[in-house]
């Protein structure tokens, strides 16, 4: 026969609750840990970059600059007559041509690449950094707040957070296009063909403008304008 729990003789009405409480406690235990890393992974980690001037047009330009440029290397990828032979592969002209239009961007450094966002995203608010340090407190309170007073969860999710997300899915997808783009490069174009390399390059522009959307149109235009006359 398996082994059976025996509740302890002559026990006090409170040691056998005690007794009988034991896995909840535990339980308990696992779902505060596993909630706290769950909640300090909403949080961004410090990269070390300058948040003097956030919100910016200034620190908005770069962001524009990386989009536009692959936004170049799609129309670049995607046009019949420079980017595909007739079996679909890309041609190493084209990659080489690429390169040189990417060349600013952080392609393999992703610190690098998080700086560029962070010094134009929304910091962090206290109302966030609150709710990250007392994930547990406010989860099984429901963002009780006070008697009267709306949840402390209540309102629109803050525009810090929009960009984060989308900042971690223009990385995501930019690696994934590197990697294509770094093995044709060194095993030969013929050896990839453009759509493995056009899908996530896609879905890393659409991320782009997903984040960009999130700035105000006119910050975005007067970004735009000065890279033109940054170019002339």
């Amino acid at each position: 026969p398996g082994h059976k729990r025996h509740l302890p003789c002559r026990s006090s009405r409170r040691d056998v609750l005690k007794y009988l409480s034991i896995p909840t406690v535990a339980t308990a235990t696992v779902q505060l840990q596993t909630l706290k890393a769950a909640e300090a992974s909403n949080l961004p980690k410090s990269n070390g970059a300058d948040l003097s001037k956030t919100g910016t047009v200034e620190t908005l330009v770069p962001i524009i600059d990386m989009m536009q440029r692959l936004v170049a290397t799609r129309e670049r990828l995607s046009s019949a007559s420079n980017a595909k032979s007739v079996d679909g592969h890309v041609s190493k002209g084209v990659l080489q041509q690429i390169s040189i239009i990417l060349e600013p961007i952080p392609l393999h450094d992703e610190v690098a690449f998080k700086k560029i966002f962070d010094a134009y995203s929304d910091p962090v608010s206290y109302k966030q950094k609150f709710m990250d340090s007392n994930a547990f407190l406010v989860y099984y309170s429901k963002g009780f707040d006070g008697p009267g007073r709306p949840s402390i969860e209540s309102g629109d999710v803050p525009v810090q957070v929009l960009q984060y997300g989308e900042r971690n899915d223009c990385w995501t997808a930019l690696d994934e296009f590197a990697a294509e783009f770094k093995y044709a490069w060194d095993k030969g174009s013929g050896d990839i063909e453009l759509q493995d390399m056009l899908n996530p390059l896609s879905r890393c522009i659409q991320a782009f403008e997903n984040y960009t959307a999130l700035a105000p149109v006119t910050y975005v235009e007067e970004a735009t304008r000065l890279l033109v006359k940054s170019s002339s």
